[in-house]
């Protein structure tokens, strides 16, 4: 049985050198894809991720958003995406109701937390900033580049869950 990451190495060895993702002037292959996600999956697990602790990112759609899914599908931790354009409240509370261990968030969007960044981190979130002139105490680049591990895939069944998502209740 194949599970979604699955897909993701398939996808590396089949099509190494095919450009799997576009983002403005920024090209990655899938190995390059398969890669990095492997790397920040293993990252993650570093940081105290396991099977079930959701991973949020607070981003606009960048290449950062697709190697987050991939990372978290191959470790079992559910992706909390936070939609960028909701109130300062409404994401805090998707970040805290969603029991998210790690906070993945664009350079740009940092501000919209606000003064409630130290509470975050005094609550257990690790912060993990992308981009230039985040102030984060983790860098997302940095955490990639420095990890050299493989991530151990643990044991997943399709009833794992892959995603929390949250809606804003129109139909």
């Amino acid at each position: 049985m194949l599970l979604a990451r699955d897909y993701i190495a398939r996808c590396a060895a089949c099509y190494p050198e095919k450009v799997a993702y576009i983002d403005g002037e920024r090209r990655r292959t899938w190995r390059q894809m398969h890669q990095r996600s492997d790397q920040l999956a293993a990252a993650l697990q570093q940081l105290g991720v396991g099977v079930g602790d959701p991973v949020a990112l607070l981003a606009h759609d960048h290449l950062e958003l697709i190697e987050h899914w991939f990372a978290c599908m191959k470790i079992g931790a559910p992706r909390v995406g936070i939609n960028w354009r909701y109130a300062p409240r409404e994401m805090l509370h998707l970040i805290r109701d969603s029991g998210a261990r790690v906070l993945i968030v664009q350079a740009e969007l940092v501000d919209l937390l606000g003064t409630e960044l130290d509470a975050l981190r005094n609550e257990g979130l690790t912060l993990v900033g992308v981009g230039k002139g985040h102030d984060l105490p983790v860098d997302y680049e940095a955490l990639i580049e420095h990890q050299m591990q493989a991530p151990r895939l643990p044991p997943l069944t399709p009833d794992h869950r892959i995603a929390i998502s949250y809606t804003t209740g129109t139909t």
